[in-house]
């Protein structure tokens, strides 16, 4: 039997959320900035004792962040993470989380992260929340908070503290009690790639009798630390639930795609997003060359955007078409406004691919019934028309209806050889205007060549110098395709 932590997975966690009214917060520890680029603390110890051996010595627990970083002096340990952090650039844990607050599914993020990672990602999303940072505020006025924000719980890398040795985060504890206090039971509460080990604050959400919406802790472990089990998981009335084996980037993916709210328009939809972003600038303060350059803009991401829907279309067209579905790709054809030349030529193609099958269809259909094959090749024959209608120069319809009218005229020739005579002389022009349009189409020449002879020996029975005639001019035809 399970644990009663254990009961909970990301399907549970897409309920509350998407249910909560947008009362959720997360925490997020250095875990989801993992593979942005920024080490984890048993790295962080790792590159300390490298460069600085001596004052790795000195620290009396090694495997403690904290105590090794308190050997440090402030500005040594803020050069050591800054290198990491400038070069950091968002990854997908980021961009989710970005989602669900411009979504309106979150309305507070807490890190106990110095990077600036949820700014840029909220910052390239187009949405800006408010930023406190709790270790350069003496005082905390809870009614002053905006609904939306982002607190640093241990300051930022840009700001005038950062909080990361044993002495300095005892006495942030305080702080941290106020935060978890004014963020309340009444939210949702999901923790992801943060470990508990390297600050008080663990201790501080041990504190809480009850997480009454629940506080999901997303793990990168299988099963939770004894530490996290002592601390929150003891009892079933904390309602704290532990999700393990779960990557940040991954897991903060599929939550944002089960709740609806990712890719974000920036990667999806960019052009659109840029034009969201530009709302934010009053391109009347610049004047005439301000006016000008805003409708330039809008120019070029108007072009830029209908390309890509261009760009989009023509390529499910294209799969739809390469599939056979020749009936979906005229169904898309038709919701089009303003088809462009590639679309045309694709439906055209579906039309004609729609015209070869009632072709074949009709060619077996006439051994047991003339009349109803009759009715099909009709059929075809508006298809190709219909290709031509939307391409007129379109050849290969032209080629293919002539070939489609050559088997009518030979299953027709038993019946009525008149009619016949009559389908295959129709069939001439469909390939004289295949080449009209494309002189060197070989095939066009080649298949009326055949037609002709076709012709000619149903006609021979009855005038031998006609079809003496006609096979001459079939002979003529294939001449002029070997040339070709």
């Amino acid at each position: 039997m399970s644990e009663h932590w254990a009961k909970k997975n990301i399907k549970n966690l897409v309920e509350a959320i998407r249910n909560g009214e947008g009362k959720c917060v997360f925490l997020v520890g250095a875990g989801c900035s993992k593979s942005a680029g920024i080490p984890l603390a048993r790295e962080i110890i790792s590159e300390i004792e490298k460069k600085f051996p001596e004052a790795y010595s000195q620290a009396e627990k090694r495997n403690d962040y904290n105590d090794v970083m308190s050997q440090l002096t402030s500005q040594q340990r803020r050069i050591l993470l800054n290198k990491h952090i400038e070069k950091a650039k968002v990854n997908w844990a980021h961009l989710a989380l970005a989602q669900l607050f411009k979504s309106e599914l979150i309305d507070r993020v807490l890190t106990t992260n110095f990077d600036p990672l949820i700014v840029k990602a909220t910052a390239l999303n187009g949405f800006f929340p408010a930023i406190y940072d709790l270790a350069t505020s003496d005082q905390f006025r809870a009614n002053r908070i905006s609904p939306k924000s982002v607190f640093y719980l241990n300051g930022q890398h840009t700001g005038f503290v950062t909080l990361n040795a044993t002495e300095e985060l005892a006495k942030h504890k305080a702080q941290l009690s106020e935060i978890v206090r004014n963020t309340g039971v009444d939210r949702i509460w999901v923790v992801i790639g943060y470990s508990g080990a390297c600050d008080p604050l663990l201790e501080v959400l041990a504190e809480v009798d009850d997480f009454e919406a629940g506080l999901y802790w997303i793990g990168f472990d299988e099963s939770p630390s004894e530490d996290l089990k002592v601390k929150l998981l003891r009892t079933r009335e904390k309602q704290v639930f532990y999700i393990g084996k779960q990557d940040a980037d991954q897991f903060m993916t599929e939550l944002a795609q089960k709740l609806q709210c990712f890719p974000p328009k920036l990667l999806s939809e960019p052009f659109q997003h840029v034009n969201h972003l530009i709302e934010h600038i009053d391109f009347n303060t610049g004047g005439a060359p301000g006016m000008a350059l805003k409708e330039r803009l809008d120019k070029q991401l108007t072009d830029a955007h209908k390309n890509q829907l261009d760009l989009a279309r023509s390529e499910n067209f294209m799969q739809l078409l390469l599939a056979g579905k020749n009936e979906e790709v005229l169904s898309l054809f038709a919701s089009v406004n303003e088809p462009n030349e590639e679309d045309k030529d694709l439906a055209a193609w579906a039309y004609i691919g729609i015209g070869s099958a009632l072709s074949e269809q009709a060619s077996e259909l006439a051994q047991q019934d003339a009349q109803a094959a009759e009715a099909v090749w009709q059929l075809a024959g508006e298809k190709y028309a219909e290709a031509l209608r939307i391409k007129p120069d379109m050849y290969e319809a032209l080629n293919n209806w002539g070939s489609a009218l050559g088997d009518q005229a030979r299953a027709l020739v038993q019946q009525d050889a008149q009619a016949a005579e009559a389908v295959w002389q129709l069939a001439g022009e469909k390939y004289a205007e295949a080449l009209r349009i494309k002189p060197d189409m070989h095939e066009a020449l080649n298949n009326w060549g055949s037609a002709l002879g076709d012709q000619a020996r149903a006609l021979v029975q009855q005038d031998a110098q006609a079809a003496e005639a006609v096979w001459q001019l079939a002979g003529e035809k294939y001449a002029e395709a070997l040339r070709i």
